[in-house]
């Protein structure tokens, strides 16, 4: 990949956590306002809904949508990148993380308030964005595997834990009373918080091995 669409590739996902994480927090302040602060109250359904959050939802939810939207170039991006090596898995994996961001920007529009539905679609874009890059990640690495060797070896084990993940999702969405018990109830917020980091240390990583330094 060349300098200048690699620094592009690089720039778009930077801002893109930038400014959903930025959202985030600068919706937060409005979200504790005049009541004390809890980490395990700051679950992003939360800042996003007009009765939890009145004075600030809509800086998460405009946060939420810009990254999104950012996030779109990124998955052409990988494609074409991806497409010589397999084009049908190039094309499931960056079609699946499309649909993620996608998934998560419709929550504003079509599922404001915390309810089924909101909660189906917030579980189906992580699994879309999971599963995308899961696969994305399989084909790039697959050469590295088979070599073998310390890089094969990371590789394999962040494919088997991105596995684990996924299937982690799968069962908490066919697990409707999972949640009822109040002690996990207080870990949504952490639940939510590690996948958005997991998702975004995995795009980041994906990014590096696609466009590589040049000299």
């Amino acid at each position: 990949m060349n300098r200048r669409p690699r620094i592009f590739l690089h720039a778009l996902i930077l801002s893109s956590y930038l400014i959903f994480f930025g959202s985030m927090v600068v919706s937060a302040r409005s979200f504790y306002f005049g009541k004390p602060v809890h980490l395990r109250d700051a679950m992003i359904s939360g800042l996003l809904s007009p009765t939890d959050n009145p004075r600030g939802y809509w800086i998460a939810s405009a946060g939420t949508a810009i990254c999104g939207l950012l996030l779109l170039p990124v998955a052409l991006a990988f494609y074409r990148k991806l497409s010589p090596l397999n084009r049908p898995l190039a094309t499931a994996g960056t079609f699946l993380f499309g649909l993620g961001p996608l998934t998560a920007t419709s929550i504003i529009f079509i599922a404001t308030e915390i309810n089924d539905l909101h909660v189906y679609l917030a579980f189906a874009a992580y699994i879309f964005m999971t599963t995308g890059l899961t696969i994305c990640l399989a084909l790039e690495s697959s050469a590295s595997i088979k070599t073998g060797g310390i890089a094969g070896r990371l590789l394999l084990s962040l494919l088997a834990f991105l596995l684990a993940v996924l299937i982690f999702l799968v069962y908490l969405l066919f697990t409707p009373d999972f949640f009822n018990d109040q002690s996990l109830l207080r870990n949504v917020a952490f639940c939510e918080w590690t996948l958005c980091c997991i998702v975004a240390a995995c795009i980041s990583g994906l990014a590096m091995m696609l466009s590589p330094p040049t000299r």
